[in-house]
């Protein structure tokens, strides 16, 4: 398959000394990550984290992923739809980290580079919306420092 033009942010390496090679394409569609994101999305709805439909536009969503020896193992894709509000931000549609690689600091190094992204943007903020059943992302927000703007309640008819 041909993919779209993507960037090779740098290397890293993780808790257990591997190599992550650590890339970034400014639209999702197209990218090697992109199944990886429909899975996860799929893996959300599956587990009721997440509502059966799609509230992203691929062109205006761009992706930081993480590759071990070419796979994909670990993804960060956010929204740069806020990017030009009077207080720019950037939003995190879906973050996910493969089950067999998780507690190794990938998280972690994608959203390092996922705020430097923001810096060059020069957004304000950076913004994540999580289920409220999703508490293994809850819990992940402290480690990223994001903190409670609002709680968003409704009421189903």
């Amino acid at each position: 398959m041909n993919y779209m033009h993507y960037t090779i942010l740098g290397t890293e390496i993780d808790k257990k000394n591997t190599s992550i090679c650590i890339k970034h394409s400014n639209t999702l569609a197209y990218t090697p990550a992109y199944t990886f994101f429909i899975k996860e999305i799929a893996n959300l709805i599956d587990n009721k984290h997440g509502h059966p439909y799609t509230s992203w536009d691929d062109d205006e969503c761009e992706i930081i992923w993480a590759e071990i020896d070419n796979d994909v193992v670990a993804i960060l894709c956010y929204s740069t739809a806020y990017k030009n509000y009077q207080m720019p931000f950037l939003a995190i549609q879906l973050t996910a980290v493969k089950e067999q690689f998780r507690s190794r600091g990938i998280h972690t190094i994608l959203n390092k580079y996922f705020e430097q992204r923001a810096r060059e943007l020069e957004c304000l903020a950076i913004r994540a919306t999580v289920h409220v059943t999703n508490t293994v992302r809850l819990e992940s927000t402290k480690k990223d420092k994001l903190t409670p703007l609002l709680t968003m309640m409704y009421k189903k008819l």
